[in-house]
């Protein structure tokens, strides 16, 4: 091959000479001897055919190529594709691309390197014969088997966040992964963590959560020995037959009461005419079994038990100067013989003074009206002494002398009796009255009234009022029904106030700023349409409703109480604890079942204290713990029951709360808030939750591991959350 030629300069000098002379045809070139002069032979040299494509010179008689592509390569030189620089014999081949990127038709485009059937463009890895799309896809080597991207080398089956693949240690189930925490009792590893205890033991005891029915108490376990305490104290779920208080008089068999039937025998009971062992102390009064008369009456009830024509139920003689039937009165002093002939003044009477007391007596022994007691002239009613029934009301209304109202005769009275600010009054004696048809208001100050004596007051038709009275004892023995309020305010001097028999209450018991020790509603069974309201009391005072099971209205006690006993309750519209505890270690309701209302437990800080709400089910509003108040000793509120919350559950400011037990509880429909309180470590006992219809908070609460608050979350469900989720500033 000869010296390149430059094809632009050899073109122009042909064109001059053609211009000037005329080419030389090929006629005229000797040296040429080919017969055909191609369209681009302008040389005719070579004897040889110059191609369209043929530029160069023509003196080796060969074609004369270029490099097209600038890849260093020309046709002539084994580029088989001049016109794509990326193709030309040194070039490495490309598989898969369909070029035959390095002219060489030996080296393949498609190779199968590992053998397996499948070329390098359909395996993805073409160096392991086991990887390609004919293999099964085998979880956790870290290979993709099946060269499907889609199939999971390391899945999550159970969508958990944590891969089965030496991580989550149970990909099934999505409560369990590294990322959790242990859930005790539930028998499973759910932090995938042997190390970690499925039953801790919060009282060092020995037993574990899950076989311990009292993990806050030492001495509740097991292998405890059992102790006369009303507890289940070896926790084999049955409570010794002789820690039974079936008669709910506060006494158990094995603390001495000798009959479990009655709640009137027991130690420290008051010995009744009965023949009974009513104090428990192992003897029976000897007046109670014998008859020394034979009249067939015991000594205790018989006021002569030495004449046989003396003695309870024979009629009474009138006129003889004896008590024959042991009522206490004698003649005209006994109801039989005083009141057997009624003699009523029609009409109202006004008693200004002991005279015209004493005329009335001369003629009248009722009045058919009311009765009016009014003068400083009045010091008592010994005057009125034969008054056995007034139709209408009896009114003594701030008689400034007044010191003694004493009726021993009067059975009835119609309307009300209204005593005000008697301020010297002593004394009310009503020994025979049985029955008051309206109210009874003694109300504001009665300073100086030391005995109160209703001793037959069966029925009372509307309100009662008793206020401010002096008296160290209260009692309304045989009262049994009120129809109206009952109201019992400031009777500081009252060691006890008792109304035993009372079974029926119309309408709202009100017991406040009483300093008696004991307050015993011991037969009231229903309180339907009223409230019950304690507070302001002596932190002595034990308040018994033995009885009590429907309260239609609210349960609102404020304050700090010896005892609360209602041990059969099982229904109550509202209640409102605040700043309510009691000496003895629980707040017991065994058998409360329905809160129609809102439940509050607030402010609880005298002594420490626990509620067991062990037979509680359903809430039918709010349940508030430490809201807006805080409960700096609330130990603990059992409610292993309880499955639905209709409002908000609030739980709060608590010092002392270390967990939340309520296992049943699967529906809130309100927001679940949980936050300041400074022990609590421990919310397993809301993992069965299904449903929050508002906000979830979980706010501040120092002890409490955030990832038991995120794991509530994850139990519930962010879909069956109806409100925003804040959990912040809880233990990392």
């Amino acid at each position: 091959m000869g010296p390149a030629r430059n094809p632009v300069l050899f073109l122009a000098a042909c064109l001059l000479i053609i211009l000037d002379t005329g080419c030389p045809t090929d006629d005229d070139d000797a040296a040429d001897d080919d017969t055909t002069v191609a369209d681009d032979d302008i040389s005719g040299d070579d004897d040889t055919t110059f191609s369209d494509d043929d530029t160069g010179s023509d003196d080796d008689d060969t074609t004369d190529p270029i490099d097209m592509d600038g890849d260093g390569w020309t046709l002539a030189d084994g580029d088989c594709d001049d016109g794509d620089p990326e193709v030309h014999p040194d070039q490495d081949e490309t598989v898969c691309d369909g070029i035959d990127n390095d002219c060489d038709d030996t080296t393949l485009d498609e190779p199968d390197q590992d053998g397996d059937g499948y070329d390098a463009c359909a395996d993805c890895d073409d160096t392991r014969a086991d990887v390609n799309p004919s293999e099964e896809e085998v979880v956790c080597d870290s290979l993709d088997n099946d060269c499907n991207t889609f199939t999971e080398d390391q899945p999550d089956l159970d969508g958990d966040g944590c891969h089965g693949c030496g991580e989550d240690c149970d990909d099934g189930d999505p409560l369990v992964h590294p990322d959790l925490f242990e859930v005790p009792c539930d028998s499973q590893d759910n932090d995938c963590d042997p190390a970690t205890v499925d039953s801790p033991d919060g009282d060092g005891d020995g037993y574990g959560r899950c076989e311990d029915c009292d993990d806050d108490d030492p001495a509740v376990n097991p292998a405890a020995t059992e102790q006369c305490n009303g507890i289940d104290d070896d926790c084999d779920g049955i409570l010794d037959a002789q820690e039974a208080d079936d008669d709910h008089d506060m006494w158990m068999l094995c603390e001495g009461d000798c009959d479990g039937g009655s709640m009137w025998i027991h130690p420290g009971a008051e010995e009744i005419c009965d023949g009974i062992d009513s104090d428990c102390d192992g003897v029976v009064p000897g007046d109670e079994t014998t008859d020394v008369d034979g009249d067939g009456a015991l000594a205790c009830e018989d006021c002569h038990d030495m004449n046989p024509d003396i003695h309870p139920g024979v009629a009474e003689v009138c006129g003889n100067g004896v008590d024959d039937d042991c009522d206490g009165g004698i003649d005209d002093m006994d109801p039989d013989c005083g009141c057997a002939q009624l003699e009523p003044l029609i009409g109202n009477i006004t008693v200004t003074e002991p005279a015209v007391a004493a005329a009335f007596c001369e003629q009248y022994n009722a009045v058919y009206g009311d009765l009016i007691l009014d003068g400083a002239g009045l010091v008592d009613t010994a005057e009125l002494q034969c008054l056995c029934e007034v139709t209408g009301s009896l009114t003594a209304d701030t008689l400034p002398n007044l010191q003694s109202l004493s009726f021993p005769l009067l059975t009835s009275i119609g309307g009300d009796v209204y005593l005000h600010d008697n301020l010297l009054l002593e004394e009310m004696v009503f020994p025979e009255l049985t029955n008051i048809g309206g109210s009874i208001d003694l109300a504001y100050d009665f300073p100086a009234l030391v005995r109160i004596e209703f001793s037959r007051l069966e029925g009372i038709g509307e309100d009662v009022y008793l206020f401010c009275t002096a008296a160290s004892e209260i009692t309304f023995p045989t009262l049994a029904t009120v129809g109206g309020n009952l109201t019992i305010r400031f009777n500081e001097a009252a060691e006890s106030i008792a109304l035993p028999a009372l079974t029926t209450l119309s309408g709202s018991l009100e017991y406040a700023f009483n300093s008696a020790s004991t307050a015993l509603f011991s037969a009231l069974s229903s309180v339907p349409g009223g409230d019950i309201s304690i507070y302001g009391n002596s932190d002595e005072t034990a308040v018994y409703f033995n009885s009590l099971s429907i309260i239609g209205g609210e349960l609102y006690i404020n304050d700090r109480l010896a005892d609360l006993w209602l041990p059969v309750l099982e229904s109550v519209y509202q209640i409102d604890f605040l700043r309510f505890t009691t000496q003895s270690s629980a707040v017991a309701f065994p058998q409360l079942h329905t809160v129609h209302g809102p439940l509050t437990i607030d402010g609880v800080s005298a002594w420490p204290q626990r509620y067991d709400f062990t037979a509680l089910t359903t809430i039918g509003w709010d349940f508030q713990l430490g809201d807006p108040y805080y409960n700096p000793l609330l130990i603990a509120i059992e409610a292993p029951v309880l499955e639905t919350v209709s409002g908000n559950v609030i739980v709060g400011n608590s010092d002392e709360l270390q967990r939340i037990d309520w296992e049943a509880l699967a529906q809130v429909g309100g927001g679940l808030a949980i936050g300041y309180n400074d022990e609590l470590s421990d919310i397993s006992g809301l993992f069965h939750l299904e449903s929050v219809a508002g906000e979830l908070m979980i706010l501040y609460n120092v002890a409490l591991p955030e990832q038991q608050a995120w794991y509530l979350v994850d139990v519930i469900g962010t879909q069956n959350i109806g409100g925003a989720v804040t959990i912040i500033g809880n233990a990392q």
